[in-house]
């Protein structure tokens, strides 16, 4: 039936154009046949107009149609069924022909009241010829007979006026070129119909920009809606280009939706035009970020941007204010740095008033997307994986409490993507087979020809991480080998625990076409190691030579899972390397990721904040039905310091990056429904805190010093006012957590809590 509907679509106005031609010559070689030809035409040139109007109207679609060729054919469809419309209109007011067309040498009229006769020899003209002779020929009203006539003529001669004389010819097709030239270059602008119309605004044409539209037309259609929102894109780049883009993965009656405006992102006047008190959501995206050397102030550019764009709303009229609430805002940020500390602080609280500010990082949301697998059951990631899905760092098999099985992640080049995907993996790799008894720690190696300069802007940036975790550094001898220079352990920190972070760094400077390094990797493939290579080099050749010359045995190992190469350009060349031939070389482990069409997953983003949002919630609920009554009943005050050193955005991303782990944390258990045992939601909740604790170091926060620590003890200082010092005092091992409970009531309070929600979020999300 589709296929029908469309075939109509596609030839319908060549039918018309057809119909039209037949009619003209039926209607000119038989003047006395019935009038229902031009009754047909006419309401075919009826619908037309109506058709115009509509489009006229809604400017969008007309400019679409001008530009693609349509309207064109659809006004010659227009001209042709004009004089049939104009017979069929004249039919119902005049009673004879005569009364538009009189000629004295064609008729002959007596001084009598007897009508005019024709004279021998001539034919009288029927309705048709008369209203046609009026649509080419303007300008012969004199020769009508009746009042009626004469108005008839004259709207029939101002019709072929403006569509078959000069005005057609010159100003109106002038005036069509010209703006179909202004729509092609982004120039024209819909400000009053983007007033009232609610619209989505993608600010910035790079190459996640195509993708983004294409997934908000996705949620726009599954939104049941009599008027569908317009979507916006704003770009410096060249509009005709940057459009083919995005129109070769977009469908027609979307085409018909998009607007692109040409403008700048930190110009006040390119942002006003995008009349943002309408508009429904706005991401922030920015121009190319390809390359390194490509718009390096790409994220200052950003914020400006998010500034503009306040200015902007706050000169709005208050009503749409009132009406909308605060602009969801999502603004991606291309450096990790600028997105680390957009995702402790707070903005302005002006800011905050009239945008919902939500960040987000290319890089990070890629890692995510390779190692966050939201299947527990080891079945089906099985079958999952050998149709090309990417692992969890585990593997398909959960690590349960009494397994001696270990993540170890190779991570090749310390780009930006190189460094997301380790920091991710430290957000996630977290078990319960770790303890103070059996230190089995996840470890992350680094591999990279300048790791002894890279690791340096590495540690530094995650200093406290690095001051309590085992890392070492190495570099390839001259013999082949890969011998360790420098070591560091944990010392001095025996009041929190001592050696309680359980994952460990490893830095190795060369290149992953080394023998030894290669060797190194084969050495670490043993039974209890669960191995992924994610090879992240700048450069695409390159990063495909080292992943499709790694030794075969690598690929052959049963301990290496996958081996991941980023490529942000497409994954077509790895995929042709994808087989499941049992003597092929890369055995289905082979895997290719960082392609801008497939980054941003809205509906994961979505279910990654109802997570989220869930936890948030419950830990609400734990302060006020547990940790406030605790507090009273010690005797403690409860100060309003909630969030003194911890902000609210801070507390958002704790929860997303606890809520992301959910699923690493069932399959260590075996979950296969229902509540959890308080066996299992012990086991999990010393996974939690571990998770934690890590997650804390990477935003930098620090364990008290012990006199710190003391004082806490003895109420001479308050933990709440030292996390505005970027100190905690649960940053410790879970013995020590546990020993701290008359110090802080909490302490375990929040991570049994959070665990026992886990079944339910499961379950919510299963079922949507």
């Amino acid at each position: 039936m589709k296929n029908i509907v469309k075939l109509i679509k596609r030839y319908f106005d060549y039918g018309v154009i057809t119909f039209g031609i037949i009619a003209l010559a039926f209607n000119m070689l038989f003047p006395d046949a019935d009038d229902f030809i031009c009754d047909l035409g006419g309401l075919l040139c009826v619908v037309y107009f109506i058709h115009a109007f509509s489009l006229w109207s809604f400017k969008p679609a007309f400019d679409w149609h001008l530009a693609n060729g349509s309207f064109l054919r659809k006004t010659f469809c227009l001209i042709i069924l004009m004089p049939l419309l104009f017979t069929a209109i004249s039919g119902r007011f005049l009673s004879s022909p005569k009364e538009m067309l009189y000629e004295g040498n064609l008729y002959e009229c007596h001084d009598s009241d007897l009508p005019c006769e024709i004279r021998r020899g001539q034919e009288s003209p029927n309705l048709f010829w008369s209203a046609y002779f009026h649509f080419v020929d303007p300008g012969n009203q004199h020769m009508t007979t009746s009042k009626e006539g004469r108005i008839c003529s004259a709207v029939i001669a101002v019709m072929g006026i403006f569509l078959l004389n000069g005005l057609l010819v010159s100003s109106l097709i002038g005036w069509l070129d010209r703006r179909r030239e202004k729509w092609l270059k982004g120039d024209v602008r819909y400000r009053r119909i983007l007033r009232i119309w609610p619209h989505y605004i993608v600010v910035g044409g790079n190459d996640m920009a195509a993708s983004v539209v294409k997934q908000i037309f996705n949620e726009i259609e599954s939104v049941k809606a009599i008027f569908k929102p317009l979507v916006l894109v704003q770009t410096s780049r060249d509009v005709e280009t940057f459009r083919r883009e995005i129109f070769s993965l977009l469908p027609e009656k979307h085409q018909k939706r998009v607007v692109i405006y040409y403008g700048n992102r930190n110009s006040e006047n390119d942002i006003r035009a995008l009349c943002l008190a309408s508009a429904k959501v706005v991401y922030i995206l920015g121009e190319e970020t390809r390359t390194d050397d490509i718009e390096s102030y790409h994220d200052t550019m950003s914020m400006e941007c998010l500034k503009l764009m306040d200015n902007s709303l706050r000169l709005s009229r208050p009503a749409f204010l009132k009406r909308n609430g605060r602009l969801e805002c999502h603004v991606m940020f291309e450096y990790q740095t600028t997105f680390s500390v957009f995702q402790f602080y707070d903005i302005d609280n002006e800011v905050a008033k009239r945008i919902d500010f939500r960040p987000f990082n290319y890089y990070e949301m890629w890692a995510q997307k390779v190692f966050i697998n939201k299947e527990v059951d080891s079945a089906k990631l099985r079958r999952l994986s050998s149709s090309g899905a990417y692992l969890p760092l585990e593997g398909c098999d959960g690590i349960k409490k009494d397994d001696a099985a270990y993540v170890h992640l190779f991570v090749v080049g310390m780009s930006r993507m190189g460094v997301a995907m380790a920091v991710e993996a430290a957000h996630l790799c977290h078990f319960p087979n770790y303890c103070e008894e059996n230190r089995i720690r996840t470890k992350i190696t680094f591999i990279d020809k300048k790791a002894c300069e890279e690791k340096e802007f590495f540690m530094g940036r995650f200093k406290e991480l690095f001051s309590l975790s085992h890392w070492r550094y190495g570099c390839v001898e001259r013999n082949g080998g890969v011998e360790w220079v420098t070591s560091h352990l944990p010392s001095g920190y025996d009041y929190i625990g001592g050696d309680f972070i359980d994952i460990e760094w490893e830095f190795i400077n060369g290149g992953i076409e080394m023998p030894a390094i290669q060797e190194y990797i084969l050495m670490s493939a043993n039974p209890m190691a669960r191995i992924t290579i994610a090879v992240c080099l700048p450069e695409s050749s390159r990063s495909h030579a080292a992943a499709l010359y790694l030794d075969k045995k690598i690929y052959e190992s049963e301990s290496v899972l996958q081996v991941l190469v980023y490529n942000r350009y497409g994954d077509s060349v790895m995929e042709a390397f994808r087989t499941d031939v049992p003597h092929y070389p890369y055995l289905n482990k082979l895997k290719s990721f960082g392609s801008p069409e497939k980054c941003m997953d809205m509906a994961s983003l979505l279910q990654s904040e109802i997570v989220g949002k869930a936890i948030g919630d419950r830990y609400d609920e734990i302060y006020e039905r547990y940790v406030k009554p605790a507090k009273e009943n010690a005797g403690q005050v409860d100060t309003d310091v909630e969030y003194k050193g911890k902000s609210k955005v801070a507390k958002f991303w704790s929860n997303i990056y606890n809520g992301n782990t959910m699923w690493t944390k069932l399959r260590s258990i075996g979950y296969k429904g229902g509540f959890l045992f308080p066996e299992q939601v012990e086991v999990l909740s010393d996974v939690e805190h571990n998770r934690w604790n890590v997650e804390q170091l990477l935003m930098n926060f620090r364990p008290l010093t012990q006199e710190e620590q003391k004082d806490v003890e003895e109420g001479k200082n308050d933990k709440e006012l030292l996390k505005g010092k970027m100190a905690h005092l649960n940053i410790c091992s879970n013995k020590c957590l546990l020993d701290m409970k008359n110090v802080d009531v909490a302490a375990r309070a929040y991570d049994e809590g959070l665990t026992t929600l886990l079944p339910d979020i499961y379950s919510c999300l299963k079922n949507q």
